[in-house]
């Protein structure tokens, strides 16, 4: 069996808006510093946070217990790896990324029209002439 690490940028940042969880700017204590540790990434939703558990396996940890919770424990790929009184954490295999994205909620990534980056662009250009 090949396990290779899943690269949750790759993955997920064409459809979905990936950051940094919180905790890397208390450690580094700089938005500058750039680290590239995949278990630093995530995607944020609205009832729940996706990111990298294991190389080969995402999770989604929900921000309550209740209907979506419920939801992600009924598919038949999640297993749960923690279960709380204020939420649930389930691991699934990364193909399943979109299912799991649609329960929870996750942010897209916002797309432009290509009026609207020339209007942009232009905006900087008068901004910033020095800039190409």
């Amino acid at each position: 069996m090949d396990r290779r690490m899943v690269d949750l940028k790759k993955l997920a940042s064409d459809k979905y808006r990936v950051t940094i969880e919180a905790s890397y700017y208390a450690e580094t204590g700089s938005a500058q510093n750039r680290n590239r540790d995949p278990y630093l990434w995530q995607v944020v939703g609205r009832h729940g946070d996706v990111f990298l558990w294991a190389p080969d396996r995402l999770a989604v940890s929900t921000h309550k217990r209740g209907g979506i919770a419920r939801r992600l424990l009924d598919l038949p790929y999640t297993e749960v790896a923690q279960d709380g009184t204020d939420g649930v954490t389930v691991t699934f295999a990364a193909e399943h990324l979109d299912d799991v994205a649609q329960i929870v909620r996750l942010r897209r990534r916002p797309v432009l029209s290509e009026e609207r980056r020339a209007e942009l662009a232009a905006r900087m250009k008068s901004i910033r002439p020095d800039r190409e």
